[in-house]
């Protein structure tokens, strides 16, 4: 199959485009906030005495700051293309970096996941970033790969990302429809599949 990938209009690999992008992107759309509770919600639902979380596409550690504040004895790993990325979040996270386990992988090499799969992960969430794959098209093996080589079997998949919708994205090579995200996922293997969250054409899928 020919795929005709969408170009990134930035290269968040560069320190200034990644440092850009993280001083806009709460301001831009601050209701983020509100899907991470959400996420701290649910993963103190599930009474995991220590729960091992993996982030993937983890930017400048937003996300993870609230992880690791306010639950408790968690392993944090998190995954990033950019070194730049990570930089930014040691920055942001301070004291708490200390905290998190950091990995730079591109996950659209065939074989990203084998850096992180030491260990499979009783959480794993993507926020923001699925469409980094740069075309819907490759969704569906991604999806697989976090379930076949980095998620327990009893383990919690979380994929959050904008949506398009009348209110949302309008560009269909990149984004995927509800519909689209739910038939990705379920190709992927995957049984259980509820909407966790959904504002402003930002949707979050829970995933078993």
């Amino acid at each position: 199959m020919n795929i005709n990938e969408v170009a990134s209009p930035i290269d968040l690999r560069n320190l200034n485009d990644a440092s850009e992008w993280a001083a806009e992107v709460n301001i831009k759309r601050p209701w983020r906030y509100e899907f991470f509770d959400a996420y701290v919600d649910e993963i103190n639902s599930l009474s995991i005495e220590s729960p091992k979380i993996l982030e993937i596409g983890s930017g400048p550690g937003y996300l993870a700051k609230v992880l690791l504040e306010n639950l408790s004895n968690i392993s944090y790993t998190a995954i990033d293309f950019s070194e730049a990325m990570h930089q930014l979040s040691k920055e942001y996270l301070g004291e708490l970096s200390a905290k998190a386990r950091y990995f730079v992988a591109n996950f659209k090499d065939s074989d990203w996941f084998h850096i992180a799969e030491q260990e499979k992960y009783d959480i794993v969430i993507i926020h923001q970033a699925l469409h980094e794959l740069r075309h819907k098209a490759y969704a569906k093996n991604f999806h697989t790969q976090v379930k076949d080589h980095l998620l327990n079997n009893n383990g919690v998949y979380i994929v959050t990302d904008h949506i398009v919708a009348d209110n949302g994205m309008k560009n269909n090579d990149l984004y995927m429809t509800i519909d689209e995200h739910l038939k990705a996922l379920s190709l992927a293997g995957f049984t259980q599949i509820n909407i966790l969250k959904e504002k402003n054409a930002l949707c979050s899928f829970k995933v078993f």
